[in-house]
């Protein structure tokens, strides 16, 4: 599952990190848009494409300099001090189309009550979508929660009736406030995991600054090049779906291997519950099947014709 999400965070990014105006990919899925990479990659922004591949070497290059004194500082904080300043130079702003800079917009301004009944009227359809959105961000939180547990260096376990309840409780509070549903979070997840988080509190402090620099600092967020921050998220992803992960799998069984790119295949090309269906069926069907019956076979066929 893990892999899948680095794969769509990559495919989704790459067209962002190359500063490629978003109507060109508008409305493609993950496989549409790896498909759609000569395309891409022929109408990228020179100067945004720039930052946005310095970013990410920087991105994927920091942790081999982890026991320098320069190392210590965090990358994606590294990559805000070059590409800021990079994008102010260029004078992006005024030389660069609307979608190569963060836009967030007034966060005070935009909360408002958005609180309506009328769903009541057509209870079929009501009912229809509120089972659709609990079902679906409930066994999406926990896959995440589950996913994230089986990288915690520490193999703790979390309280999955904890984090359904804030989870359901946020959604609450956001969708009257005029916001979207959320789920459990497998980027910030990861991030966190990846920077040696402890306790809950890395989740505090993560939602906090950015509460405060929403509400104190926009115009500084204003500033950030898109395409550094999809390098930020490229790199998330390339840590996800990384090719050891293939290996191991298949270091673990040929039978996981192929559950493995099942669940990938079908996430991709649907959505996560249809990969994470056929990955369950995949796995009762194939845990079953002779493999070292079938690899005899292919290699006697092999050597009978070579």
């Amino acid at each position: 599952m893990l892999a899948a999400i680095g794969i769509i965070i990559i495919a989704k990014q790459l067209p962002v990190l190359l500063n490629v105006n978003p109507s060109l990919v508008a409305g493609k899925g993950p496989l549409a848009l790896l498909g759609s990479l000569p395309t891409i990659v022929a109408n990228l922004d020179p100067r945004g494409a720039l930052i946005g591949v310095i970013s990410l070497a920087v991105m994927l290059g920091w942790p081999y300099l982890k026991n320098s004194v320069i190392g210590k500082i965090p990358a994606p904080l590294m990559v805000l001090i070059i590409a800021v300043p990079a994008e102010l130079i260029m004078d992006f702003s005024h030389t660069e189309p609307s979608y190569a800079l963060v836009h967030i917009g007034n966060l005070v301004e935009n909360l408002h009550l958005n609180v309506d009944f009328g769903g009541f009227n057509m209870p079929g359809l009501f009912i229809k979508y509120v089972i659709m959105f609990a079902l679906v961000g409930t066994l999406e939180s926990l896959l995440t929660v589950k996913a994230i547990d089986l990288i915690d260096p520490y193999k703790r376990k979390s309280n999955n009736n904890q984090d359904l309840i804030a989870v359901g409780v946020g959604n609450a509070i956001t969708a009257i406030l005029g916001g979207l549903p959320m789920i459990s979070e497998v980027a910030r997840s990861s991030a966190n995991v990846s920077n040696g988080a402890k306790t809950r509190w890395a989740n505090f402090f993560h939602g906090f600054f950015i509460l405060i620099f929403v509400l104190v600092a926009s115009r500084y967020i204003e500033m950030i090049p898109n395409a550094a921050l999809a390098a930020m998220l490229v790199a998330v992803g390339i840590k996800l779906a990384h090719p050891r992960e293939f290996v191991h799998t298949f270091s673990v069984g040929k039978e996981q291997l192929a559950i493995f790119l099942v669940t990938i295949f079908f996430t991709l090309f649907e959505d996560l519950l249809v990969g994470i269906a056929a990955g369950y069926v995949a796995e009762n069907h194939l845990s079953h099947v002779p493999w070292c019956a079938i690899e005899c076979i292919v290699q006697g066929t092999y050597y009978h014709f070579f």
